[in-house]
């Protein structure tokens, strides 16, 4: 499945060609021109965040669609793969330096990248025709909690070395987090009012602290099994 192309079909050819018909001329111009914004806007936001963990976007000025960050910070880059795809956020590519990998006995030297020996891990996203820019601004979220994410972890890893009972205390934490998570998951389900509840609501209802409680919303947002009607209101996500 890593190595196979698959078959030619004319099925996306045909599609693009009903689409291009269907928006003329003058719309896919428009939707160039917004690819364009949104690629510029993409690299500010997305220099401004690598520059707050010690990275650097890389300077590509032929590529006017894809931009790479190093992620030369964090050990285990795929790690970070594997939190976005999870958090809703795919198309995002992960190239860890120095890996090798052989196919029908022919060895590749930075699989992935585009020479051998890269010296940085880095992370490729892309400003695709279509894209809006509320999206930029929901995936740089989402990207720089993934971050912050990935570094508690492995803090929280190297503490358990240093001091087995400091990890102790940790576990704890995030046990009572995701205790605290599920009851008020189950009291967004059980919601049945049309207009939602508010974290207010859920703090009287479960007699819990409103701060930790409205932290949990905003988990369960960012994890999209929850979605806001409006500001501050909550309802279950439910996918057909």
């Amino acid at each position: 499945s890593q190595t196979y192309p698959g078959r030619a079909s004319a099925t996306p050819v045909i599609d693009l060609f009903i689409t291009l018909l269907s928006m003329g001329l003058s719309k896919y111009k428009a939707l160039v021109s917004e690819r364009s914004a949104n690629f510029d806007y993409l690299k500010q936001e997305l220099s401004t965040l690598a520059s707050k963990f010690n990275e650097r976007v890389l300077d590509t000025p032929n590529n006017h669609i894809s931009l790479a960050m190093t992620l030369d910070s964090f050990d285990d880059p795929t790690l970070i793969g594997s939190m976005l795809f999870s958090r809703c956020c795919s198309g995002a590519r992960i190239i860890k330096k120095n890996t090798e990998k052989t196919i029908n006995g022919v060895s590749f030297i930075g699989y992935g990248a585009h020479c051998n020996n890269y010296p940085s891990h880095y992370m490729t996203t892309a400003a695709a025709i279509g894209m809006e820019r509320s999206e930029i601004d929901i995936f740089m979220k989402r990207l720089e909690k993934v971050l912050k994410e990935y570094i508690k972890k492995k803090s929280k890893s190297q503490s358990t070395k240093n001091n087995n009972n400091d990890n102790n205390n940790n576990d704890n934490n995030d046990n009572n987090d995701n205790d605290i998570k599920k009851e008020v998951f189950e009291a967004i389900q059980n919601c049945e009012s049309f207009d939602g509840i508010t974290a207010s609501q859920i703090s009287e209802k479960l007699n819990l602290d409103l701060d930790q409680v409205k932290q949990a919303c905003e988990d369960l947002f960012d994890l999209t099994v929850v979605y806001q009607l409006r500001e501050g209101y909550y309802r279950e996500q439910i996918y057909n």
